[in-house]
């Protein structure tokens, strides 16, 4: 899923301004796992639009804020309610908010999330649960035992241990206070693979192989399936379960 964290009360007060009237929309699918979206998020922000004065005008829960026609679906049905605001939260990654954006809500869009990374929805608490991917655009964790070198390793390492890493001991040359991250991924890595695509990535003649084109959903399906996402109720609760 893609992790999304709360900004600042801070950023968040100076982003919200002057504005009084607020409308919510809120990702009941990957922000709501991480508890800034779905009802709890919604449940948060509403704290603080009282704290501050702010009144809600609309608090909506959808599946998924990065479809287009769910997001299309749920500003149509709720325009009315929205046109009331004086701005639009996004509860969201990145993805919804460009979602809000293609569908011009004709209010000012606000994002009071921030976009980490992707992670995996688990309770276990090691590097290959917790770490989290920052889309480098050439994964290797397939060959670091599932660790992202980049998320865990201080030196940002990829293909290897940095020149630091310490030779007797498991200690982190650069952060003391925890263990060398390589020494822990070299049990299971496989290096020699690791310096081949350390030149396979470098080289200027790599291309990638391009995904067929896929012919484009009818639109009735389109507006049936962004209706039935709009309509679902109890979805976040759902979801939540996987936790």
């Amino acid at each position: 899923m893609q992790k999304t964290e709360w900004k600042s009360a801070k950023e968040i007060e100076y982003i919200l301004g002057d504005f009084q009237k607020i409308s919510i929309i809120s990702c009941g699918a990957c922000a709501n796992l991480c508890n800034t979206g779905g009802n709890a998020g919604i449940k948060i922000l509403k704290g603080l639009l009282k704290k501050w004065g702010k009144e809600e005008v609309l608090a909506k829960v959808v599946i998924a804020c990065c479809a287009e026609e769910i997001m299309r679906q749920a500003l149509e049905k709720n325009r009315k309610a929205i046109s009331r605001s004086d701005a639009l939260v996004i509860l969201s990654c990145a993805s919804g908010v460009k979602s809000a954006f293609l569908n011009k809500p004709d209010v000012p869009i606000i994002t009071i999330l921030d976009s980490m990374g992707n992670e995996m929805i688990s309770q276990q608490e090691n590097p290959v649960a917790t770490g989290i991917c920052h889309s480098c655009g050439h994964c290797v964790i397939a060959y670091t035992g599932g660790i992202c070198p980049l998320s865990e390793c201080p030196a940002e390492s990829k293909y290897g241990p940095c020149n630091k890493a310490p030779e007797n001991g498991i200690r982190c040359t650069i952060v003391p206070e925890q263990s060398c991250m390589w020494k822990e991924i070299e049990k299971t890595a496989d290096l020699a693979t690791l310096e081949e695509l350390s030149h396979i990535h470098k080289s200027e003649d790599e291309k990638r192989l391009s995904s067929p084109i896929i012919k484009a959903s009818p639109l009735f399906l389109k507006k049936l399936v962004g209706w039935m996402a709009n309509n679902s109720i109890g979805f976040d609760k759902f979801i939540r379960s996987l936790k």
